[in-house]
């Protein structure tokens, strides 16, 4: 099984994204999605999630949503995030069907900055 983690720190308030709403979906050669989990970050900001993976699975695309505009939209202060972001995608293949990807987010309501690593 994959395992997919991510550390989301809130940007604009400096500290950790707790409650940050996350989506994974699977994207086949034919474009066809399938949803691999739909979460929420804890309150230090990470998620862990294993995601059953086949080994005809190995190089399929993955794409990950931050909802940043539900997020913003519940922090108090955040009156001005409703015209900025409104989600951050990352699209990625994972080579290894057991292996792991974390995915670092630097978040604020008008950007955000992530990238991928080979592990936790």
């Amino acid at each position: 099984m994959a395992t997919l983690t991510t550390h989301v720190l809130d940007s604009l308030r400096g500290r950790h994204a707790a409650g940050l709403g996350v989506t994974a979906h699977r994207i086949e050669a034919s474009g066809a999605r399938s949803e691999l989990f739909s979460a929420a970050t804890d309150a230090g900001g990470r998620l862990r999630k294993t995601v059953q993976m086949k080994a005809a699975d190995a190089g399929t695309l993955i794409e990950m949503t931050f909802h940043a505009a539900d997020y913003f939209a519940r922090q108090s202060g955040c009156a001005d995030a409703t015209g900025g972001v409104t989600d951050a995608t990352v699209r990625f293949r994972l080579p290894d069907p057991d292996g792991a990807c974390h995915i670092p987010v630097m978040l604020s309501p008008h950007g955000y900055s992530l990238w991928c690593s080979g592990g936790d």
